[in-house]
């Protein structure tokens, strides 16, 4: 079992064959960092760009790696999953992995801004972090994952869809 000694949590998302892309990216995570929290998976419009409705969930993971290379395992496991880099920012993927934490840091660490932006002014980030895991604080942001998803402005559209994954030994 991997060390635990990170806490991280990653946005997934897929818009080209995600009922594909989405559980192999997941098993592929849990045979790297072992069990897995896993939220609902929502379907939602495309954002910035004309394109097919995304699927999206939010994930926990444990880790002994440093946020570098965390974020450099995600990159790989996004070329494995057929992702092309670079690409426009608003364009359909087969699998993108966002970090959204990594334990406490608030700030810009190697190029990546923590917490996530995204999860102040995404639906498809803040729904299922917030029920993932509602207590959670954001550091910097005063308040719980439940207040902020509560008190966000209802335009988005979500619709929860059966991601069909479950974790198997051979994962771990």
């Amino acid at each position: 079992m991997p060390d635990s000694s990170h806490h991280a949590y990653l946005g997934l998302g897929s818009n080209i064959e995600p009922f594909r892309h989405l559980p192999s990216a997941l098993s592929t995570l849990a045979a790297c960092y072992g069990n897995l929290e896993c939220s609902k998976t929502y379907e939602g419009p495309a954002f910035g760009f004309a394109g097919p409705a995304f699927h999206n969930l939010v994930v926990g993971i444990r880790t002994s790696e440093t946020l570098a290379q965390l974020s450099t395992n995600l990159k790989k496991i996004e070329l494995r999953h057929g992702r092309i880099l670079p690409s426009p920012r608003f364009s359909s993927r087969t699998l993108d992995i966002d970090l959204l934490t990594f334990d406490d840091l608030c700030g810009v660490y190697h190029g990546i801004t923590l917490p996530r932006p995204e999860i102040y002014t995404a639906a498809y980030v803040l729904r299922p972090f917030a029920e993932l895991n509602p207590e959670l604080q954001l550091p910097g942001s005063g308040r719980s994952l439940f207040e902020m998803w509560y008190a966000y402005p209802q335009i988005q559209p979500l619709i929860e869809v059966d991601l069909c994954w479950q974790p198997t030994l051979e994962s771990f």
